[in-house]
């Protein structure tokens, strides 16, 4: 949460060794996806889906898992769309929403509604953004009613870029600025990986 992909990225790895040497398969799962995301974040994303794959599998032979198991497709969606493979990842996103949405999961919603977004932004067009906003302006009532200030200024973002990709600059600063405010109550430094996608966005719109 912090941005400190390399202390982060140790103690997910160990986890995952312990939780598979005792055969905990709920813990593997979790700790997989945790592995997975710190892989993700360094550009590894092959690892990352080997590691999303097998927490899917745990999860799939431990019932009643459902909300774990859309959390991984998730994740998985974002990997593949990394890697330029939209149809797998599209099919792992809109699996993903349908369990959220059936299962009320307000904050998740949000969630999968913004990595579906980020993959419309990926393609640098006009025509995806416009689908891109669709999709934000959608989860962003859903966020709004969540206490994750985090989560929240990073739909905003991507939402400015989405705005500013169809010219409209009023609607993508006024974005910026309520981002970078939220950023600041949360005191995030200026390195973080959020804070830097906010204060390249605003730049770009300048």
């Amino acid at each position: 949460a912090r941005g400190d992909l390399d202390a982060a990225t140790p103690v997910a790895e160990e986890t995952v060794r312990t939780a598979w040497a005792n055969g905990d398969r709920a813990g593997e799962g979790s700790a997989r996806e945790h592995a997975g995301v710190c892989a993700m974040a360094s550009g590894r994303n092959e690892d990352a889906i080997a590691h999303f794959t097998r927490a899917l599998d745990c999860w799939r032979r431990i019932t009643s898992h459902r909300r774990a198991e859309a959390i991984v497709h998730r994740q998985l969606g974002r990997a593949l769309s990394n890697l330029g493979r939209a149809g797998e990842a599209d099919e792992h996103l809109k699996t993903a929403l349908a369990i959220f949405t059936e299962l009320g999961e307000s904050y998740h919603q949000a969630r999968t509604l913004y990595v579906i977004a980020l993959s419309r932004l990926a393609d640098g067009r006009p025509e995806p953004a416009v689908e891109a906003i669709s999709r934000l302006e959608r989860a962003l009532p859903l966020m709004e009613a969540e206490d994750h200030p985090l989560s929240l200024s990073e739909l905003l973002t991507a939402l400015a870029v989405a705005y500013a990709r169809t010219g409209n600059n009023e609607q993508a600063r006024a974005c910026l600025d309520r981002a970078a405010e939220l950023q600041q109550q949360l005191n995030l430094p200026d390195s973080h990986p959020t804070r830097a996608r906010t204060s390249f966005a605003a730049s770009q719109v300048r």
